[in-house]
């Protein structure tokens, strides 16, 4: 629904606030991929303990995958949310400062911190 709002909006992507919103859509959608697969991308292995499972050890990994960066990505993206929020209100910031300063940290966080932490867990 938000990515039809910004799409029908004036404005589109070019606020600030619409491209964090299209990063938090992006991680619901990774995070729904990963409750979508039902159990399917688990072992055969463990078909006692998941019902329907068809994967392998490499699926079930990705799956892990999808789930905790989806998860982590839309906490991080929320948290960029509440920045940015607390520098228009409080802090008064332009929207020049805030596009050229603090967005990108907003954005490269998020992505660089759950990237590297989702493959640090896949190689432990």
């Amino acid at each position: 629904i938000f990515m039809w709002m910004i799409r029908r909006s004036h404005d589109g992507l070019t606020s600030t606030q619409h491209r964090i919103l299209a990063g938090l859509c992006i991680s619901d959608i990774i995070l729904s991929l990963h409750f979508a697969s039902f159990g399917i991308l688990m072992p055969v292995e463990v078909n006692y303990w998941s019902w329907n499972a068809r994967g392998s050890m490499a699926t079930c990994r990705l799956d892990t995958f999808l789930g905790e960066f989806g998860g982590c990505l839309g906490l991080w993206y929320n948290a960029s949310l509440c920045i940015l929020s607390l520098a228009i209100v409080k802090y008064e910031k332009s929207d020049d400062y805030i596009r050229t300063r603090i967005e990108p940290f907003l954005h490269a966080v998020p992505f660089v911190s759950i990237a590297g932490f989702c493959i640090w867990r896949l190689t432990t």
